[in-house]
């Protein structure tokens, strides 16, 4: 049994956008303007985290197990 782990930093959501759109006091507390110094740019989206998925999922991982993988862009929190 092999066991693997994801773990989302902060991603785009709708509702993130929607805030964004609707309110730049909101956009702040969401963390969306400061992108500029994130380490990829930019937020994750779900397709993101479904790549790292599908990689868990296929024999491209076939000899790990009792890992988390942290999908966060390189902004650790």
């Amino acid at each position: 049994i092999r066991v693997l782990a994801i773990a989302p930093g902060v991603m785009l959501t709708e509702n993130k956008m929607f805030i964004a759109d609707m309110d730049p006091e909101a956009a702040r507390a969401t963390g969306l303007p400061g992108l500029a110094g994130a380490p990829l740019g930019r937020l994750g989206v779900a397709d993101d985290i479904a790549r790292v998925a599908l990689f868990c999922a296929s024999d491209l991982s076939i000899f790990m197990t009792g890992t988390t993988l942290v999908v966060d862009g390189g902004a650790r929190a």
